[in-house]
């Protein structure tokens, strides 16, 4: 049923609180915990530079850089050399935005 009340016939029911919003400003790592490089699938919803940084756990950078980056979704691949087993945190800004995900590098 759709207010989530009980059904007769034991089928699932459900209620909407609240629509699904897919932001037009993200990405996803993968694989993740990750050995060696790191694949991203990035959603991004303008042109233009946009900066990444890695930072440890302690808040230390490990990496940044700048990409120029075209609106829609991007594949990009980093490697992981010089980059110690832990945990970090991947952040890309383009001034306006910033999002940030957890990575795990294993070996």
């Amino acid at each position: 049923t759709m207010d989530g009340g009980p059904s007769s016939d034991h089928s699932f029911s459900y209620k909407v609180i609240a629509p699904l919003i897919e932001s037009d400003f993200d990405f996803n790592i993968y694989p993740n915990p990750a050995i060696s490089s790191i694949d991203l699938l990035c959603r991004f919803d303008e042109s233009g530079s946009y900066t990444y940084f890695i930072y440890d756990n302690l808040g230390q950078l490990a990496r940044s850089g700048e990409l120029e980056l075209q609106k829609g979704v991007t594949h990009l691949s980093f490697a992981l050399t010089g980059i110690a087993k832990g945990f970090y945190f991947l952040t890309f800004t383009n001034g306006g935005h910033s999002i940030t995900k957890k990575l795990i590098v294993a070996e």
